[in-house]
């Protein structure tokens, strides 16, 4: 048994070094591979006892880029485990720390950013006691990016910052392109769109001085998704077209359907919703035929949005159901977090609450365990709002004034601000005039302070209203007519109130 083993593990490893790079042959024999898997794992009886761990760091190297590609991110956990065992047996501290990361970042990528921390945290102890310096500060770079997935910003560029010091320091230009990318990631979160510029920018002029084709043209659809969030739509699509160009050159399907589903995005942000959906179907086609599940699932989910804008919805439950089963095939709950929430907001939009409702709550068990706060917040305030329209008042007060909480834990100014209107339009509901004046007073000083004006008027419409069921006739009109003053400037129309 141990010499028919020894063949096969022999025949198939030559078979996925050959073919490595071609994923279409890899699948092709991968319910073999995984048994490869499943016999390393088992105690082999062998003449060289290092032999077993031998082959199981020789098959990770040539499999470990085809999970990465194919979004395999459980399968990719299971191997690298075994190469941290192996590792650990052989006493080989740099791939310890290797391994250590890799399973760290893979659980990231599952949706659990707190079993990410405690990995990659491990890791860079080990790192820096054994090296490489670039290892360090790849996962000191990854430790942020962890962070900046929980919202905690601060902290996220604490790492980034130091992962940036030891990248120039060591002349790792590349690695300096990817971590001022991912600086530009964060300042792009906080809101803060110049840091987020230049970061991006400089990141840009890196990649080209050394070639890198990738993060250069990664860069360049990164710069059209802050244009966008600037409100800068022109701007937006030239950064795409180029992007796109350059994974054309490359025959990266899978980058080329993450930029055409961003021009999707913006199609529907302006209104043209045939040219979106074209350009998602485009991207579905394309991400199918380079096997990304989790990119073909976003999409999906992309396509479910428009579909509910169109007032479809059962075209849309269609498809929030299919992205929602590829996330679950691959244990990634914090997208499948995001597909049962949108599956209930098309079940709020045909006005099925009670379903809504337990969609939501299923969500919320679902992103609970990762910490995943920012999705947290929303659903919260989307069960809030369920609650709301079955008239259950205090309930949905419950609900949202945790949304409220949360974002504050974030340091999310502009979401504790959108929350705290909808918690003073329950309280409005629920005639206590006093809390509803009092969360739209906190609401729009934030709004002030981070200049959101559309927020500043709608704040000092809904104040209008409140101050006018309290029968202040003075601060009522006095509200209203600085709202007017800030519509005229923005040149918006008139907004619903309360």
């Amino acid at each position: 048994m141990a010499i028919a083993h020894e063949r096969y593990l022999r025949y198939y490893l030559q078979f996925v070094q050959q073919h490595k790079d071609d994923d279409s042959a890899i699948e092709s024999e991968y319910a073999q591979l995984q048994r490869v898997g499943e016999i390393l794992s088992t105690s082999l009886t062998l003449d060289d006892p290092t032999m077993r761990e031998q082959w199981i760091l020789d098959y990770i190297n040539a499999l470990d880029h085809f999970l990465e590609r194919r979004g395999l991110w459980s399968e990719n956990v299971r191997w690298a485990e075994r190469g941290l065992a192996a590792a650990q047996a052989l006493g080989r501290e740099v791939l310890v720390g290797r391994f250590l990361h890799d399973i760290g970042w893979c659980y990231r990528h599952l949706g659990q950013p707190q079993t990410a921390l405690k990995y990659l945290t491990q890791a860079l102890t080990v790192r820096q006691q054994a090296g490489p310096r670039a290892g360090e500060a790849t996962t000191l770079n990854n430790i942020g990016i962890v962070h900046d997935d929980l919202g905690q910003r601060s902290r996220a560029l604490e790492f980034l910052q130091q992962a940036l010091a030891i990248r120039q320091e060591v002349g790792d230009k590349t690695g300096e392109a990817i971590t001022r990318h991912n600086l530009a990631a964060t300042y792009f979160s906080l809101g803060r769109w110049a840091e987020a510029e230049t970061e991006y920018k400089a990141a840009l002029i890196l990649s080209q001085s050394v070639g890198d084709l990738v993060s250069e043209a990664g860069t360049l659809n990164n710069l059209g998704e802050l244009a966008v969030a600037q409100g800068k739509v022109t701007e937006a699509a030239p950064y795409y077209q180029a992007a796109l160009e350059k994974f054309m050159a490359l025959g990266d399907r899978m980058h080329q359907a993450t930029v055409l589903n961003n021009l999707g995005l913006l199609m529907s942000q302006r209104g043209q919703v045939e040219q979106a959906v074209q350009q998602f179907e485009t991207a579905l086609t394309l991400i199918r035929q380079s096997g990304g599940l989790v990119t073909e699932a976003v999409i999906l989910n992309n396509l479910g949005t428009v579909y509910e804008w169109l007032g479809q919805f059962q075209r849309a439950l269609a498809y929030f159901e299919q992205a929602l089963s590829m996330h679950r095939a691959v244990g990634d709950d914090a997208g499948a977090g995001t597909a049962l929430g949108n599956l209930g907001g098309v079940y709020y939009r045909m006005e099925e609450w009670s379903r809504a409702i337990e969609i939501f709550e299923e969500a919320l068990a679902l992103l609970q365990p990762g910490g995943d706060r920012a999705r947290i917040a929303t659903l919260l305030n989307n069960l809030a709002a369920a609650h709301y329209a079955l008239g259950q008042v205090d309930v949905a007060l419950s609900y949202v004034e945790q949304a409220v909480d949360t974002h504050r834990e974030l340091g999310d100014r502009e979401g504790e601000a959108t929350v705290l209107n909808n918690l003073a339009a329950l309280a409005y509901a629920a005639n206590d005039l006093e809390k509803a004046r009092d969360c739209l007073l906190q609401s729009l000083a934030i709004s002030e302070d981070i200049q959101d004006v559309r927020s500043c008027i709608t704040n000092l419409n809904n104040l209008a209203v409140v101050y006018r069921a309290m029968d202040d006739a003075e601060f009522a009109t006095a509200c209203h007519k600085r709202a007017q003053v800030l519509r005229q400037r923005l040149d918006v129309p008139e907004e619903p109130v309360l």
